[in-house]
């Protein structure tokens, strides 16, 4: 009937072989996904991380990485008891995950403008819900305090400090003190719980040396950050930073509580580049699924129906598993060209899987996520907050 919304249809049913699976289509080997869990704990045994309170350090893996609900769920259940909760980029995951019954959950990012301020209001409320969120400046920490008073709600809150990245974060110690006094004078509606420190920008450095001394140079700003929290008699229970590239210097240090890997369970073309010395320690385990629709012997290349809208390019493009030596470019929205310079060329119909360049954005591409051991599908998930910040 004209004007109606087209059913969903479901990408793949479980039991279903993955070769039969309709493409393009966001694959996760979930042999793959869980000794990445295993070996993200194991490694946080091995170098016996422990922070300023003399307890090892948490993880709180971040889940703007898949925005997938059932996949933190998995999450938590396979880290057990050393996650200590989930972080969200935004507003709308928060909300996702809480309704999917997640119990610890850091808003890793300021909530500005109301509207969202209100939205974060009530669902400070939830029953059983931890929520925490950053702030770096007073007049977001006052919208927020208004609104929790409106409803009856508290909160945690974490100063955000810019420790490299430029981008958020108050700049100073000392302004880090200031904006934590703001808050206590709110206390019993805010619960000041410490500051995030997380720089970004380092966690491609490529070569493990050079990264380890980026990350010196943020626990030199951390330290300074924790002297003036002492002398101004404020306590920290929670600093918060790390990323897949960083979390193992940064929970080294002796200066965070936790950390916030994301990409660890994943692994993509980008992080491989990273020197990772022996402790590297993840197994590729997301791939996009694609079909040969057009081959071009002449020009040695094939068009696979996984564009634009279906990986990542702006931090590269996708490599072809399998194949080092094939080349991915650019096709348009729907089509990407596979340069394959000697040997056979594959056939139309014939699958190739690809690997992201970039975790998160490709997931944010994606509606379904299809979970296979082996070659057999073994669930099929919502990507339930995928889309923008809202």
């Amino acid at each position: 009937m004209a004007g109606r919304a087209a059913a969903k249809v479901p990408i793949a049913r479980v039991g279903q072989a993955l070769s039969r699976v309709g493409t393009p289509a966001l694959v996760l080997d979930l042999d793959a996904f869980d000794q990445n869990a295993r070996s993200l704990v194991h490694q946080m045994q091995v170098f016996e991380k422990r922070g300023p309170n003399g307890k090892t350090v948490a993880l709180r893996p971040h889940a703007k990485a898949h925005k997938c609900s059932a996949l933190a769920l998995r999450q938590m259940d396979l880290l057990g008891s050393a996650a200590v909760g989930l972080g969200c980029q935004t507003l709308a995951e928060a909300e996702i995950l809480a309704s999917a019954g997640l119990k610890d959950l850091t808003i890793t990012n300021e909530v500005v403008p109301i509207d969202k301020v209100q939205r974060l209001a009530k669902l400070a409320k939830t029953e059983g819900l931890a929520l925490g969120v950053c702030v770096d400046s007073a007049v977001n920490v006052r919208q927020i305090s208004k609104e929790l008073q409106a409803v009856g709600a508290t909160i945690k809150v974490l100063v955000e400090c810019n420790v490299g990245q430029n981008r958020c974060g108050v700049e100073t110690a000392e302004e880090a003190v200031e904006l934590a006094k703001v808050v206590k004078a709110f206390d019993g509606v805010l619960d000041f719980d410490g500051y995030q420190a997380y720089h970004g920008a380092i966690q491609h450095v490529r070569g493990e040396a050079e990264r380890s001394a980026e990350c010196r140079k943020v626990a030199e700003k951390v330290v300074a950050i924790n002297a003036a929290f002492d002398t101004a008699g404020i306590k920290c229970n929670t600093v918060t930073g790390g990323g897949t590239g960083t979390f193992l210097f940064d929970a080294g240090s002796g200066l965070y509580t936790e950390v916030q890997p994301g990409s660890y369970f994943f692994g993509d073309v980008d992080y491989g580049k990273n020197d990772w010395g022996r402790s590297k320690g993840w197994t590729q385990s997301l791939l996009v699924a694609a079909t040969v629709i057009s081959r071009n012997p002449s020009r040695r290349t094939v068009v696979v129906d996984a564009g634009l809208k279906a990986v990542d390019l702006g931090s590269g493009p996708p490599l072809v598993l399998g194949e080092e030596q094939w080349s991915f470019a650019n096709g348009g929205d729907e089509h990407g060209v596979v340069t394959v310079p000697e040997g056979d060329l594959p056939e139309v119909g014939e699958r190739m899987y690809l690997i992201p360049s970039h975790v998160d954005p490709t997931f944010n591409m994606h509606r379904q996520l299809v979970c296979v051991r082996g070659e057999v599908v073994e669930d099929v998930l919502e990507i339930d907050a995928s889309g923008p910040g809202f």
